[in-house]
């Protein structure tokens, strides 16, 4: 059963990088594995649970790439400028991966607990990368912060500031957020 899983993970992974997330189906998937859907259901409760190992492993890389670029012996602010790059980075080189990961919305169930438990641990894995150098930053605020770098790269690629008469650089948009963010936690 795992060679199966691996390989259903490999061909929808295939799958979203070439066409995105809206071209996979269990029929795609068994189609390039060779298998029939209920043997592919017997390995994964449904599309949602293949999506989600997908995405776990898309934030583990996602997590790795922003260590690997991170520098926790500058200051915080220009760690977290370093850190925003590899972000926008990384969404650029595996745009339908970020893509599945962030836009794709999963109908989770009890059996799906052990992902919740994985975002959490991976949530705190990148906080401490991030605010290794600076104390004091509770887990709402680390929250705050990366939800908001989140939505301005987000809304910023979508070209939603630009609609709205903010015509400015995403740059110019994080820099802005990191020094109001340092005013306030100090």
């Amino acid at each position: 059963m795992s060679e199966i899983k691996s390989m259903a993970l490999s061909a929808a992974k295939e799958i979203i990088i070439k066409n995105g997330i809206n071209a996979l189906s269990v029929r795609k998937v068994t189609s390039c594995i060779g298998y029939s859907a209920s043997t592919l259901y017997s390995v994964f409760y449904n599309i949602d649970e293949l999506i989600m190992h997908i995405n776990i492993d898309t934030l583990s890389e996602l997590i790795d790439f922003i260590r690997k670029n991170s520098d926790n012996s500058i200051n915080f602010s220009d760690n977290l400028k370093k850190i925003i790059n590899s972000y926008i980075i990384y969404k650029q080189q595996n745009h339908n991966m970020w893509e599945a990961l962030f836009e794709y919305q999963v109908k989770q169930s009890k059996e799906c607990q052990w992902y919740n438990e994985k975002l959490k641990t991976l949530f705190h894995t990148l906080k401490d990368c991030i605010t290794s150098n600076v104390n004091n930053i509770s887990d709402i605020e680390f929250a705050i912060l990366w939800g908001s770098i989140h939505g301005i790269i987000l809304l910023h690629s979508k070209g939603k500031f630009a609609k709205i008469g903010i015509d400015t650089s995403l740059n110019e948009l994080c820099n802005n957020l990191i020094a109001k963010f340092q005013a306030v936690t100090g």
